[in-house]
């Protein structure tokens, strides 16, 4: 199972290892995937490059 979480950048690796942990954890408990068959892979794009609807940069500084 590939798991891609797009967010901006900012967090620190033990919170990013938490939430891998968290993931792995999870998975098995809601499906018939084995944790050692997750995939996980943070897409870090900055706040410029994010829209929220109507066209606009709203994170744009």
């Amino acid at each position: 199972m590939f798991v891609q979480i797009s967010c901006s950048p900012g967090r620190s690796l033990d919170m990013k290892k938490a939430l891998f942990a968290k993931i792995a954890f999870d998975v098995p408990r809601f499906s018939s995937r084995k944790a050692e068959d997750v995939i996980i892979n943070p897409l870090e794009t900055s706040r410029e490059n994010w829209s929220f609807g109507l066209g606009a940069a709203q994170c744009a500084l």
